[in-house]
C-alpha cells in the first residue's frame, strides 16, 4: 500500500513554518516603505528649493517658499511682475502670487522650529523669499 497526501500535522507544521517567516518579513516590509517615503519627501523638498532659486533666477522675479500646514506640503509661488505702466486696463495685472509648485510632505510630518533669517516664526508665517540675484532669506524648519 501506498501512501498518498500529507498527514495532518505535516500540513500544521508547515502553516506554522510560513506565518512565523510572515512575521518576521512584514514589519519589515512596513518599515522600508517609511523608510523610502522619508527619502521621496526629502528629495522633493531639495527639488523644490533649487526649483524656488533657479525660477528667481531665470524669471528675474522673486519666488516664495512657504509651508502650507493645513496640506501639510512645501508651495513654490513666484510674486506677480511689477505693474506695467503701458498696461491700460489695471485689472489686467496680477495682484496674486502665481502657484508655480508644491511638494506634498509625508502625513506623519511634524515640523516643530521654523525659521527665517534670524527670526524664530510659526507654520502659518514661515517663508522663504529667493531673489534674481540668486540670494534668499535664509531659513529653514526642523
Amino acid at each position: 500500500m501506498t501512501r498518498r497526501g500529507f498527514t495532518l500535522i505535516e500540513a500544521s507544521t508547515v502553516v506554522v513554518v510560513l506565518a512565523i517567516l510572515a512575521a518576521l518579513v512584514v514589519p519589515s516590509l512596513a518599515s522600508q516603505k517609511r523608510s523610502m517615503d522619508a527619502r521621496a519627501a526629502v528629495a522633493g523638498m531639495q527639488r523644490i528649493v533649487v526649483q524656488a532659486r533657479e525660477r528667481a533666477i531665470a524669471r528675474r522675479a522673486i519666488c516664495t517658499l512657504r509651508y502650507e500646514e493645513a496640506e501639510t506640503r512645501l508651495v513654490l509661488e513666484q510674486a506677480p511682475p511689477p505693474a506695467d505702466s503701458t498696461a491700460t486696463d489695471p485689472g489686467a495685472m496680477e495682484e496674486e502670487p502665481v502657484l508655480v509648485a508644491s511638494a506634498p510632505l509625508p502625513e506623519d510630518f511634524e515640523a516643530r522650529a521654523f525659521r527665517t533669517g534670524d527670526e524664530d516664526r510659526n507654520a502659518g508665517d514661515w517663508e522663504v523669499r529667493f531673489y534674481h540675484d540668486g540670494s534668499c532669506d535664509g531659513g529653514g524648519f526642523e
